[in-house]
């Protein structure tokens, strides 16, 4: 569903869709990808930073996507 707000550019919804497929997988890449770039497009920094932080802890490969693709600063 998060998915499909997205490409509607129904970033709100998105990324309400995405914070739950988190929630009930928290070791999903892809939701949490995902929900970094709904969050990039609200312009929700904050938020980008912590999925990309929670996206590192065990997938770091991904999590250097989502800071490529969002322009977020990493060390």
């Amino acid at each position: 569903m998060g998915l499909a707000h997205a490409v509607l550019g129904h970033h709100d919804q998105a990324a309400q869709a995405l914070e739950r497929a988190g929630q009930l997988q928290p070791m999903n890449p892809f939701a949490w990808y995902n929900l970094g770039m709904a969050y990039d497009a609200m312009g929700e920094r904050r938020k980008l930073a912590e999925a990309h932080a929670h996206l590192d802890r065990f997938d770091p490969k991904m999590a250097l996507k989502l800071a490529r693709d969002a322009g977020l600063e990493t060390d």
